[in-house]
């Protein structure tokens, strides 16, 4: 299932899809993972969350570059996904703030950039910045859910 913030899902096809999802395959779960979840697009920001609770993992929501840091300070987090193209502080100058902290914990979070480029110079630099995965959207839900356990095991 894709979700596209541009077109979006109406409340009840919305409700319908997350029903759909697969649920027989068993390294879906997110129980037990905080996974800090970065786009300044409010939409984006409240599907993503609910996707992830749905499969038991706990949400951490921020609006901006400067957000998240402040939570990868003060948080335990297991796993960052976050837009790039964002307004003030992108992406990229995110993931390089956080690889520069102090704490291994903190400093080491697995992270899966988002973005709507084809572009593989921005897949490039993400991964160059310090993001593991680069997903597109629409996100696959899927995708995102695989990307997030393959990140943590």
């Amino acid at each position: 299932m894709t979700y596209n913030s541009m077109n979006g899902f109406g409340h009840d096809s919305f409700q319908e899809n997350l029903i759909s999802i697969d649920r027989s395959v068993s390294w879906r779960s997110l129980e037990k993972l905080r996974i800090l979840v970065v786009d300044d697009n409010a939409d984006d920001r409240e599907l993503l969350a609910l996707i992830i609770e749905q499969e038991g993992g706990e949400v951490v929501l921020a609006a901006s570059a400067n957000e998240a840091l402040d939570c990868c300070q003060r948080v335990n987090i297991n796993v960052l996904v976050s837009d790039i193209c964002m307004p003030g502080e992108d992406g990229y100058t995110l993931i390089k703030k956080i690889r520069e902290l102090s704490l291994p914990s903190q400093s080491q979070i697995p992270a899966i950039a988002l973005s709507s480029s084809l572009s593989e110079t921005y897949r490039e630099q993400a991964l160059t910045a310090g993001f593991q995965k680069y997903l597109l959207k629409p996100v696959d839900l899927d995708e995102l859910i695989r990307a997030i356990n393959e990140l943590v095991t």
